[in-house]
């Protein structure tokens, strides 16, 4: 059959852009989708919660070759429109902390609301809107039509598609980065993928510490020279680090050659705001050794690895030294630890990396290589920090593409 228009990716932005075609009353298209059903990857976003979008969605909160690329689509379809887009499917959004959720608290809401009218809804002659397990692996540009094959054998024809793959983060659901092999196919450029809101490597910290999480200020240095910082949960996980600030830098590391992270576990505090708070404990906890000293600042066993990095471990705290309180306060303040790279794409959320936006019409979404063709979301070399900017994104420009249609 020959369709108008197929979608290659039943995840957000290929369901978003499917509902806006229907509200549109455009009907002719087919969304393919290589799993089982849609959107299996909106289910563990936002740790469940799928955190939609931001109070602050600008350019500033994107990365890749040319993050500007996303300002055209990002003004036209934000925030506003996507709460907007989802109110009128039915679902209500909070906000929290800056962030929006549905009010349901469950990705599971999100979804519902985006694939009823796709999976669900009667259409005449037996219609179907959508193909579950139909993983496409070939496709070609032929006497004026797309001709793509899937891995079950089906062979199908559109005038129009549009890319609407994930990147290579969460190859269980789905996402192993297969389909940037079919922009290749079709003649694209795609940039180095590595993996981005995901842990940090280091050999810096004691497998002690592992599990342990503590609000600090991180900062990203590469070498000596400053990267960027962030405020939040800081945890210590086997062989490296995590937690949102973690994750937050982690988009940054492709911007280094030379990586180190300078931790303060305790920024709401200067060094002599702590130095006069330890004097106290000093006096009024002088017979306890060194491995106490921080506690009721920081957790315990982070207590116990500071005083073992600087050498004072087993030490009463009354016989501290100023010039070793000097040291046990310069490792909370400026705690640095060299980053040995990313954990790989299973752990990570998102990819950074993608096909280059030189060969993509930042307005319209269409590929500047071949007529009729479009991509869209984390196929593009565009990522976001944590905090709803990826869907976000993914919102934008599915919308932006669906204007070519309606």
């Amino acid at each position: 059959m020959m369709y108008k228009l197929i979608i290659v990716g039943g995840g957000f932005g290929g369901l978003v852009l499917a509902n806006r075609l229907l509200d549109k009353g455009f009907k002719d298209f087919l969304l393919l989708e290589r799993n089982d059903r849609l959107g299996k990857k909106i289910l563990v976003t936002g740790n469940g919660r799928c955190n939609l979008t931001n109070v602050d969605v600008s350019v500033s909160r994107y990365h890749g070759d040319n993050a500007a690329f996303c300002a055209s689509a990002l003004e036209r379809f934000g925030s506003s429109e996507l709460i907007t887009f989802f109110a009128e499917l039915g679902l209500v959004v909070t906000e929290e902390g800056g962030r929006f959720y549905p009010l349901s608290r469950s990705a599971a809401s999100v979804l519902d609301c985006l694939r009823l009218r796709i999976d669900g809804a009667p259409l005449p002659d037996g219609k179907k809107l959508c193909e579950c397990e139909s993983k496409v692996v070939d496709i070609r540009y032929e006497n004026g039509r797309y001709m793509l094959t899937a891995e079950n054998g089906k062979k199908y024809q559109a005038e129009n598609v549009v890319l609407a793959f994930g990147g290579k983060s969460g190859a269980n659901l789905g996402t192993d980065g297969s389909g940037f092999l079919l922009a290749e196919k079709l003649g694209y450029t795609v940039t180095k993928l590595t993996p981005s809101l995901v842990q940090l490597k280091t050999s810096d910290f004691s497998k002690s510490l592992s599990g342990v999480k503590h609000k600090a200020c991180v900062t990203l240095y590469d070498g000596d020279r400053f990267i960027a910082t962030e405020d939040g949960d800081f945890l210590f996980v086997d062989g490296g680090v995590s937690g949102n600030a973690v994750f937050e830098l982690s988009s940054r590391l492709s911007l280094t050659s030379r990586p180190q992270i300078k931790i303060d576990f305790i920024p709401n505090m200067t060094r002599e705001e702590l130095s006069s708070a330890l004097m106290k404990k000093v006096k009024h906890f002088g017979f306890l050794p060194a491995e106490k000293l921080l506690v009721g600042y920081v957790h315990s066993a982070l207590s116990a690895w500071i005083a073992s990095r600087c050498g004072v471990k087993g030490i009463q705290i009354s016989e501290l030294t100023a010039s070793q309180l000097s040291d046990v306060i310069a490792c909370v303040k400026n705690c640095r630890a060299k980053i040995d790279g990313a954990f790989d794409f299973k752990a990570s959320q998102v990819t950074h990396g993608g096909v280059s936006t030189k060969e993509v019409d930042e307005v319209t979404f269409s590929g500047k290589k071949s007529k009729g063709l479009y991509i869209v979301g984390e196929a593009l070399d565009v990522d976001g920090d944590c905090g709803g900017f990826n869907l976000q994104w993914a919102f934008s420009s599915a919308m932006a593409a669906a204007e070519n249609f309606i």
